[in-house]
């Protein structure tokens, strides 16, 4: 699907002017509707020689090849605008063509002379690549007669559908947004209510009785307070803060974090609380956080709060 058949740019809105104001230049040797925009409006017409001399060998056999192909096509596409740029030494530097002030297409050539045709027709056709080449001249007829002509009704619907479609999705993307953030902010200020307000909160509680869903609430409060004791843990140590410690036989191995000293301790020479805390955590299950206490990741792998590290310095 395209909107556009060749996308503008300076040379296309240029030509797109002069054909609007009647002001491009023709040839002397070529059918009136091929037109060229070298030198001053209305000087003198150009000689499209087909025998032209070029330092280059593929720029003239794509002027030879141009020569005849203009002759036979553009007589028999009397609609269509065939807009030749030529070089200082009269040359043929690529083609633009447009069906009234649309351009429908852009012929340029390869090294070996071989004419390339560039639109989004083409392109649309092709899927993989953008172009088509050829060094015939029937062919490259064939090319302009197939693709070069201005957009169809059905091609002006699809695009006119495709980008209703892509502003219809964007404003669905838009208002998913827009709802799930008011939807936060009304969650979150009913959230702050229901437990700031004893009276609403009690409330809330009789309608989840009422609906046979009281066990919500409780669960709630228990999601709440782990996440506070997660956050308590996480923000800690981003902060630098408590002390990280490795059980080793009877010696714990304790380190801060962007210390280079690791400090080891006799499990007998810590104060009584660190101890009994790292008992705790001991005791708790892998991957879990235990209250003013710390977190334990596995067996003898633990982090201890800043508090219970300050103990250590006492």
């Amino acid at each position: 699907m395209f909107d556009k058949l060749y996308r503008a740019n300076g040379t296309v809105d240029e030509l797109a002017a002069k054909i609007k104001n009647n002001t491009l230049n023709t040839f002397a040797d070529m059918p009136s509707n091929v037109h060229h925009w070298r030198g001053e409006e209305g000087g003198e017409k150009l000689e499209f020689d087909p025998e032209v001399v070029s330092r280059y060998s593929g720029a003239a056999r794509a002027h030879r090849i141009t020569y005849h192909l203009l002759r036979h096509v553009a007589v028999k596409m009397p609609k269509l605008k065939f807009c030749v740029r030529v070089d200082y030494e009269g040359v043929f530097d690529g083609m633009y063509v447009f069906d009234k002030l649309e351009c429908v297409g852009h012929m340029g050539y390869e090294d070996t002379g071989a004419l390339n045709f560039s639109n989004a027709r083409i392109a649309e056709d092709l899927h993989r690549r953008s172009i088509m080449k050829t060094t015939s001249q029937s062919k490259a007829a064939t090319i302009i007669r197939k693709y070069f002509y201005g957009m169809t009704k059905v091609e002006t619907m699809r695009s006119m559908a495709g980008l209703m479609k892509a502003a219809v999705s964007s404003a669905h993307s838009e208002t998913i947004y827009k709802r799930r953030g008011a939807k936060q902010r009304v969650t979150e200020e009913l959230e702050r209510a229901v437990f700031s307000n004893s009276q609403l909160a009690q409330a809330v509680l009789q309608y989840f009785e009422t609906t046979n869903q009281s066990h919500l609430m409780a669960r709630y409060e228990d999601a709440k307070d782990d996440f506070e004791l997660v956050e308590e843990a996480y923000n800690a140590q981003r902060s630098g803060n408590g002390l990280y410690v490795q059980a080793v036989g009877e010696e714990y191995q304790m380190w801060r974090k962007d210390s280079t000293r690791v400090q080891t301790c006799n499990r007998n020479s810590i104060p009584i609380k660190v101890r009994g805390a790292l008992g705790m955590l001991k005791l708790a299950d892998d991957n879990s956080f235990v209250n003013e206490v710390g977190f334990k990741m596995e067996a003898e792998r633990f982090w201890i709060t800043e508090e219970l590290a300050n103990e250590l310095n006492s």
